[in-house]
């Protein structure tokens, strides 16, 4: 038997599903985690920005009034040093006063329409435009829109933040992992191994093909699950010894009737019981067969339909019995048929032969070969009997039952002209 090594223990495989467990809802978790404060920054960075515009408004209001650049280059200088914000852009009615400091959107991609909410004399709304996000709205003043302005932040800032936490949970994983790594390492070395390695090798010796079964060693130290394990294979092993030998003699014989059945079921589906020819079932599948090749390579084959002539008379004047042995001698008389050619009863007194790869004159020779030898032949209790024939050749573009309804218009052509005969169509 060939033994197969160990690639990996027990309590190793053990340790992997814990360990893949718990990184699969450590990382599920984190990811939460992650999302639920990559969105409370950014609201954060939000409300930052709109504390920034609701400060910013009245003044930047006024010196567009008062139509000074300077001074609104001056604020918007004040707020892009917050460290939150990534850049801001004013542009006033006019558009004579543009002021744009870091990196910004262009106000007219933005959509005003997502978001709205009245803070003071202005309106502010909230975009998200690839990596930026931010507030843009109108600046008004005494009742009026003066301007316009735009302030973003990058998401980077906020995955900066988020970095640190990541970074110690993974460490935070990494150093449980290695516990775990050691703790599992200890059970799977000095408890769990040495135990069912000894199991393993006496599983090893048990032979299920020559049928020896040798008990495991069992460990009288630890009374437990392994233990009793054990315990219970060596109580197993002593049946299945006694069932095996007992199995193998039936086996054996049952395979020996089944084979023989097999083969006589088989026989018996395929063959007329009377005449040991093949039936009709058969003859049929053996007709489809052929016709389906011949249909598909362009070959021919022929049909021989015979009957034997008076079969009424032999059956009311000798009896059913003596029909019955007149059929069973013609059908060995039949036999002699060249070894491709298939033959069958075909119902009653009448029989086929399928003759492949025969055109009509080579079946017309051969049925008249055949209507001579039972012509000939000296039936021992009726005398002299006689059969007729009907021939047909397959054609392309026919079908089964063109065929066979060739063959038999032959067959009454020729009981019609006198019987004793061959007749083709």
């Amino acid at each position: 038997m060939k033994r197969k090594s160990i690639e990996r223990h027990v309590a190793t495989k053990l340790f992997f599903l814990l360990l893949s467990g718990y990184i699969f809802v450590t990382i599920v978790l984190t990811s939460l985690y992650m999302l639920n404060q990559f969105e409370e920054i950014k609201q954060r960075g939000f409300s930052n920005q709109k504390m920034l515009l609701t400060a910013l408004a009245p003044s930047l209001g006024q010196v567009t009034f008062d139509g000074d650049l300077d001074q609104v280059e001056s604020l918007l200088q004040g707020i892009i040093e917050s460290p939150s914000i990534t850049g801001i852009a004013y542009s006033d009615i006019t558009k004579t006063m543009n002021v744009k400091l870091g990196i910004v959107p262009d106000y007219n991609l933005i959509n005003l329409k997502d978001y709205n909410i009245e803070i003071g004399f202005h309106n502010i709304n909230q975009f998200e435009i690839n990596s930026l996000f931010g507030l843009s709205g109108n600046i008004i003043y005494n009742d009026s829109i003066v301007g316009n302005v735009v302030i973003s932040s990058s998401k980077d800032i906020i995955f900066a933040e988020l970095r640190s936490v990541i970074l110690i949970i993974i460490l935070g994983m990494l150093i449980q992992a290695f516990l775990l790594w050691i703790f599992f390492r200890w059970v799977s070395m000095v408890y769990l191994h040495n135990r069912l390695t000894d199991i393993i090798n006496g599983l090893n010796q048990l032979e299920t093909v020559t049928g020896k079964f040798t008990p495991l060693k069992v460990d009288t130290k630890e009374q437990d699950e392994i233990w009793a394990i054990q315990k219970s294979f060596n109580r197993m092993a002593s049946k299945l010894q006694m069932s095996h030998n007992k199995l193998k003699a039936y086996n054996k014989e049952l395979e020996e009737k089944v084979q023989e059945r097999t083969a006589e079921l088989e026989k018996i589906s395929i063959t007329d019981r009377l005449t040991g020819l093949y039936n009709r079932h058969k003859i049929d599948s053996v007709l489809e067969s052929e016709f389906k090749r011949s249909e598909r390579f362009g070959s021919s084959f022929s049909l021989i339909l015979i009957d034997i002539d008076n079969f009424k008379s032999v059956n009311d004047e000798h009896g059913h019995q003596i029909g019955d042995e007149v059929l069973i001698e013609i059908s060995n008389l039949l036999s002699c048929i060249r070894t491709t050619d298939i033959i069958g009863r075909w119902g009653g007194e009448e029989f086929l032969i399928i003759a492949p790869e025969t055109e009509l004159e080579g079946a017309i020779l051969i049925a008249e070969n055949i209507r001579s030898k039972i012509e000939k032949h000296l039936f021992p209790k009726t005398g002299s009997i006689t059969t007729s024939f009907g021939v047909s050749s397959f054609k392309q573009g026919d079908s089964i039952n063109h065929l066979i309804s060739r063959a038999d218009s032959a067959l009454y052509t020729s009981k019609e002209k006198g019987k004793n005969q061959v007749q083709y169509k």
